[in-house]
């Protein structure tokens, strides 16, 4: 079933495979690389939070899922311009 001898969760268990599946495709639109990143985000700002102030780095919350997704497309919209050599006022 996906558990060690400990009852802990193992890793390539399937049930936690269709559930992160299940959360890209509902709260990330299907981008995958999305919502990497976003977990990324979150890792480094709950790790900042367990420092105390003067040793924290800025790593400032992603939000939730639909406010990152808004950024995403942003950002990638702006990279997207920036490849194809368009000129691009970012003000």
């Amino acid at each position: 079933m996906g558990k060690d001898s400990r009852g802990r969760f193992t890793r390539g268990n399937a049930y936690a495979k269709r559930g992160w599946l299940a959360l890209v495709e509902k709260r990330f639109n299907g981008d995958m690389e999305a919502a990497k990143t976003w977990l990324g985000k979150i890792g480094a700002w709950a790790d900042d939070e367990r420092h105390p102030f003067w040793m924290r780095r800025y790593s400032p919350h992603p939000g939730t899922p639909e406010e990152f997704m808004q950024r995403w497309q942003g950002w990638k919209r702006r990279a997207e311009l920036l490849t194809n050599g368009t000129e691009v006022s970012f003000l």
